[in-house]
């Protein structure tokens, strides 16, 4: 799909300009999956390399959306497992995000994301970090203001049996909206 119909669904479902759009969509090492209904762009997930301090490999799911008028259509999960299956195919051992809102949030626990996850600001010590394997998209996500300080933001779904059990999860840099 071309990026110019990528840019144009990303302003209109995340209210940034054109220019901030084509910025992110031209980052090297970020891959943007897509959904099209009659030849237009109508949903996008991106997925950016991350990895844990421990040295397990992940996918954080980025700027996802759906357009408004295509909603309700299935698409948003058909676009996730998408998602799964290429972080599968790629080894990864994780999929991680940050849910827009809370009932996004409740989507994607149905979908299996149930570890939380903190942000760089409240990060413990002792938690797993979670860092971007991009350094474009690390200088992107960077806050325009004051980050949000909420503690649980994100979520993470394992894809490989791999010890999760009493272990906390941060990110250890700034990682979009949140």
């Amino acid at each position: 799909m071309p990026s110019e119909y990528l840019a144009q669904l990303w302003e209109l479902c995340f209210g940034d300009t054109k220019e901030t759009a084509i910025e992110f969509l031209s980052i090297s090492d970020v891959v943007t999956l897509t959904s099209e209904r009659d030849g237009k762009g109508v949903a996008m997930a991106s997925l950016v390399p991350v990895s844990t301090e421990h040295g397990q490999n992940g996918v954080y799911v980025y700027g996802v959306c759906v357009h408004p008028k295509h909603r309700g259509q299935g698409i948003f999960r058909e676009l996730m497992a998408r998602c799964e299956v290429f972080a599968k195919d790629k080894g990864a051992d994780f999929l991680c995000l940050i849910p827009a809102d809370d009932s996004v949030r409740n989507a994607y626990k149905k979908m299996g994301y149930n570890i939380e996850v903190a942000t760089a600001q409240n990060r413990v010590s002792d938690d797993v970090g979670i860092f971007s394997l991009s350094e474009d998209f690390t200088k992107f996500a960077v806050p325009d203001g004051e980050p949000s300080l909420n503690i649980k933001c994100g979520l993470l779904k394992p894809l490989k049996h791999f010890d999760t059990q009493n272990k906390k999860y941060s990110f250890l840099y700034h990682m979009g909206e949140c």
